[in-house]
């Protein structure tokens, strides 16, 4: 992420943990108007917080404990304890924690076009266990005006858990516009469907451009 070329917008941290990618962000593009960083879970929540004040991070860094998808509803959210990072609405499908003891929480879902308003954005980091289609979706006019370069986890094995997959995303995305390179060899051209981090950017806003 270091070597993208961003803009001077925000940049959108949806499903940001206890804050790992977030504080790099922050430390990585120190023009940008602000860092949002979002996480729905309480336990991450908490120690998102206490990140951002052990890092020193800057003032205009906001953090907002919501959960992102493209409406507005309650939803039951699982989550581990002690492992927030699997968190998800409805039942948790990821392997790692098949035995772990679950909880359940109630959840109101956003839109995130109606959390960030009228800011413009700069770039938009997703990680919500299978969600990601529901986040960008929630986000469409942000993509449309603004086209953002965007780094998204993408899993088919998790995505069927919401009945979509990854070509589904790839074709929402290229409608927009948008264009994909591998997000760990951003040098790569690649074609979804497809797992593991993607980089999706719209040519008239390369984040290549030097």
């Amino acid at each position: 992420m270091k070597h993208l070329c961003l803009g001077n917008g925000a940049i959108i941290n949806v499903g940001s943990n206890v804050g790992l990618f977030a504080v790099h962000l922050a430390s990585s593009f120190p023009r940008a108007a602000e860092v949002v960083a979002i996480e729905p879970n309480p336990e991450a929540f908490r120690y998102l917080e206490i990140n951002l004040k052990r890092n020193k991070c800057r003032p205009t860094f906001r953090i907002l404990q919501a959960c992102i998808s493209n409406k507005e509803e309650e939803v039951v959210f699982e989550i581990v304890p002690g492992k927030p990072e699997y968190s998800s609405i409805g039942q948790i499908v990821h392997p790692s924690v098949t035995y772990q003891k679950r909880e359940k929480i109630a959840l109101k879902t956003a839109r995130l076009e109606s959390l960030i308003g009228k800011t413009p954005v700069a770039f938009i980091f997703v990680d919500v266990e299978g969600a990601e289609k529901m986040v960008l979706q929630g986000a469409e006019s942000i993509l449309r005006e603004d086209r953002p370069p965007i780094i998204f986890e993408c899993y088919d094995f998790v995505l069927a858990k919401f009945g979509t997959k990854s070509s589904e995303i790839g074709e929402y995305l290229r409608d927009l516009g948008y264009e994909f390179r591998s997000g760990s060899a951003p040098a790569r051209t690649i074609r979804l469907p497809y797992d593991g981090e993607v980089l999706a950017f719209h040519p008239k806003n390369s984040p290549f451009r030097r």
